[in-house]
Formats: C-alpha cells, structure tokens, sequence
C-alpha cells in the first residue's frame, strides 16, 4: 500500500513514518518495520535478543535488548496506525523484518504500546 506512510498520536506530540505498510489477502493492514543489520547470521541470533548487562530494562519496563527496541518502535507505530481513520474497523498487525547475511527474518509483534 505504501513506503514510509506517516502516522502521528496528536494527544502525545509523536510522529513517525511506517517503513511498509501493506494489506494481507484477509483485509488485514500489516505495519513492517524494516531493520538491516551487517553482521553473521551466527553473530544475529547469539546477540539479537541479549539484554544488556549495563541496564536491564528500557524506559518502557521492557527488557534492554535491540529485539525489544525494535518491538517497542514497531508497537508504538502500530498503535499510531491504529488510530488513524484508514485503519479504522480493519485488523492491524505488525512485524520487525531484519535484513541480515542475505537473509530476511521476520518478528511479529510481541509487545503492545501502552500510551
């Protein structure tokens, strides 16, 4: 449907833009998130989901990974998405693609934004 589609929650002065945003064969919208890391496949997955040992937790209560970073900014796009008019009455899900080794992994979304 579009690349970097712009949402924004007015009430919390935040905007963004939507890296992909496409429909599903059901009607569903789909908000991607697309990340490219330039490391190993091997180094990727032994790192991806480490908490950092410096801080534990993010400003969100999440923990201090680059795979939750990455969930809370594809949650909070999702949840501005959601409360535009195009979404309105539709399902909306959302995924983290990270483009790594020639390969793309894909991270539903695992967390919700709470504003």
């Amino acid at each position: 449907m579009g690349a970097q589609v712009p949402v924004a929650d007015l009430a919390h002065r935040a905007a963004t833009a939507m890296d992909l945003l496409c429909e599903d064969a059901e009607g569903a919208f789909v908000v991607i998130e697309i990340k490219t890391r330039i490391i190993s496949l091997e180094r990727h997955s032994e790192e991806y989901k480490r908490v950092n040992t410096q801080q534990s937790k993010t400003v969100y209560g999440v923990p201090n990974s680059l795979y939750y970073r990455h969930q809370m900014q594809v949650a909070k796009t999702a949840h501005m998405f959601r409360k535009s008019k195009l979404a309105q009455g539709k399902n909306v899900r959302a995924f983290v693609l990270v483009l790594v080794d020639g390969q793309v992994l894909e991270y539903p979304l695992a967390v919700q934004w709470k504003a």
